[in-house]
């Protein structure tokens, strides 16, 4: 008749009604696990960890996120049943409301104006040095054509002086 009363309890949810069971039990299997390796040195430890997780992570880091996602439900789930887990579980904070400045702002819109500002300032900035290396760019750019020019004029040159060359060996041998 007890466990039934749970179970009504909890709108008929069984899962719901087990957790809130382990919940209740969590301190004094916690104290049990600690009791029962409280005298086992430990030297070191490591994890070997095959990264069989998947694309979103390892087992490990996957296990780790699991747990810490858990925490929030257990907290619920306490809370609805008048209990408060240990504080090593963490605790739920409670939304703050942002005090309001003189002028009746909130602190975080003057925040918000300030970090605008700031994003502002910084997108100038950055604007400044695009617009810096895009010239840096042009200006070599317009180095290599005119070397290229230089070098073809140069060639144009060397080669009329090979041409005038040619033509005055020819007419020595033709003299």
């Amino acid at each position: 008749a007890g466990y039934l009363s749970l179970v009504q309890g909890c709108n008929g949810d069984a899962k719901a009604v087990a957790t809130l069971l382990m919940t209740e039990k969590i301190e004094h299997i916690v104290q049990l696990q600690v009791e029962a390796i409280r005298n086992i040195k430990i030297d070191k430890i490591t994890v070997w960890d095959t990264a069989g997780g998947g694309k979103d992570g390892t087992a490990t880091s996957n296990f780790l996120s699991g747990l810490i996602k858990s925490l929030p439900p257990l907290h619920d789930v306490a809370a609805m049943a008048g209990i408060e887990l240990p504080k090593y579980l963490g605790e739920i904070a409670q939304e703050k409301v942002p005090p309001k400045t003189s002028q009746g702002k909130t602190a975080s819109d003057e925040n918000t104006k300030t970090l605008k500002h700031e994003n502002t300032k910084t997108q100038k900035h950055e604007n400044k040095i695009a617009e810096a290396q895009d010239a840096a760019v042009e200006k070599k750019d317009s180095d290599k054509k005119d070397e290229k020019i230089e070098k073809s004029e140069k060639k144009k040159k060397d080669e009329k002086k090979k041409d005038k060359k040619e033509k005055l060996d020819t007419k020595k041998d033709k003299k």
